[in-house]
């Protein structure tokens, strides 16, 4: 058996010791998932092995509700399980790989982990890999003086660079940034490399108000960014109708049209930044 994700034996609702533990993985490499005994096989597996040494979406979803356990691979159900137990492993530390029990450790590699307490469906297993994000920065990051910065990458790393995006974060302004006189602070970055603005892209606070430049065509909300609290905000570009769109605490704040002179392809090779970064 090799784990992807699994626990030691744990306790029952009761607090008493009982010999359940988690493990979804491969058996035998066949796409495997299990509430029992660390020793034993898996209770529900797929009839056919998976390919090796290619890339592959796979999911495992208990249904608490059905007494199911379900397999996915590459966004399709490939085996249900009926009457399955439910987990009751309470307290216990899961891993990703091999803890201290008789289980064999992952052997490839891993990207992309999502853990939802939901049952989701076969559409929402494809969804969540069709728009799994190409970049996550989890932790607060803090800036204090007018060059902090954070390097991402390029925008070809974080596909910035044809075709439609979204950056999504959450923000949170100080009371020290102005809101008058074009006074611009910068969220992201990515400057051609010849460093070129015309080339740019740059998602800004401008005179207190969320702005969006691509390539040189701005749009700008007419909605304050209150300061001394968080706010979710979203920049999205939709490439198919060359549109620029703003939200602001779940809320449409600015849609603006893109020249068709703006809409052609980034420069891949553009350094992104959370931050400022670079001249003026």
């Amino acid at each position: 058996m090799e784990a992807v994700f699994s626990s030691k034996e744990g306790k029952d609702e009761d607090g008493m010791m009982a010999e359940y533990s988690l493990f979804m993985g491969f058996y035998g490499r066949r796409l495997a998932m299990g509430f029992s005994s660390a020793d034993t096989a898996p209770s529900c597996s797929t009839t056919s092995e998976v390919p090796t040494e290619t890339w592959m979406d796979v999911a495992w979803v208990f249904d608490s509700e059905l007494k199911q356990q379900r397999l996915y691979l590459n966004g399709a159900l490939v085996r249900a399980c009926q009457a399955a137990r439910p987990f009751l492993g309470f307290g216990q530390e899961v891993w990703a790989g091999r803890p201290e029990h008789l289980v064999g450790s992952w052997n490839g590699r891993l990207t992309s982990l999502f853990l939802f307490p939901a049952k989701l469906s076969e559409e929402d297993i494809q969804d969540v890999f069709k728009y799994a994000p190409t970049f996550r920065q989890a932790l607060p990051v803090s800036f204090q003086g007018p060059r902090d910065a954070v390097h991402l990458g390029t925008a070809g790393e974080m596909g910035l660079h044809r075709g439609s995006f979204t950056v999504m974060l959450r923000v949170f302004r100080a009371y020290s940034q102005s809101d008058f006189d074009g006074n611009s602070y910068s969220i992201l970055s990515a400057l051609e490399s010849s460093g070129a603005r015309e080339g740019s892209l740059l998602l800004v606070v401008k005179d207190g108000s969320l702005g969006f430049n691509l390539r040189g065509a701005e749009c700008n909300a007419a909605v304050s960014v209150p300061q001394a609290q968080w706010v979710r905000v979203a920049f999205v570009y939709n490439g198919e109708l060359q549109q620029q769109l703003i939200f602001q605490d779940d809320r449409l704040v600015a849609t603006c049209k893109v020249p068709p002179l703006f809409a052609a392809g980034h420069d891949e090779n553009a350094e992104a930044w959370l931050g400022k970064h670079g001249p003026e």
